[in-house]
């Protein structure tokens, strides 16, 4: 059985209490347009409320200029928070909670003194390091001239 890692906000209070909305790594808005991630069709939200952006250690909730404000811990906040897991925000009559089980992991493993980096968003790397580029035609070069080196000797020719 996999467990879920992946972030998500769970309604605590408004209308339809428990909802979850699973959140992707990046930004996630939140309003009642269509093309919202986390969608809520309220008169009081704004049609482009909120950005969540998700990260490794935690989310960020930031404004976008609504009517009626995000407000954290009792305050409308005026410019991008960083919340961790199980920190509450509030968009109109709806409060959420994070849920960001990597980053309570994260959390834990700091505490503790944990300094390994872990990522749960896929790394670029590069085809080949340059260096290996550079090897690569002198490497080919040994290898076919060993080659012809023992069908020689195997053929019985002398060097």
């Amino acid at each position: 059985m996999a467990i879920d890692s992946r972030p998500f906000l769970r309604r605590q209070d408004g209308p339809e209490p428990g909802r979850v909305h699973p959140l992707i790594y990046g930004d996630n808005l939140i309003g009642r347009d269509a093309d919202a991630e986390v969608f809520l069709d309220r008169a009081d939200i704004s049609r482009r409320h909120a950005l969540i952006r998700v990260g490794d250690d935690g989310v960020v909730v930031e404004d976008l200029g609504s009517k009626n404000g995000v407000v954290v811990d009792g305050s409308a906040i005026t410019s991008p928070k960083a919340l961790g897991h199980g920190a509450s925000f509030q968009l109109g009559d709806v409060v959420f909670e994070i849920h960001h089980p990597g980053a309570q992991v994260a959390a834990a493993l700091a505490r503790a003194g944990e300094t390994t980096l872990t990522r749960s968003s896929p790394r670029r790397v590069a085809a080949e390091p340059e260096a290996a580029i550079s090897l690569r035609w002198p490497i080919l070069a040994t290898a076919v001239f060993a080659v012809a080196v023992v069908m020689l000797l195997w053929s019985g020719a002398s060097l």
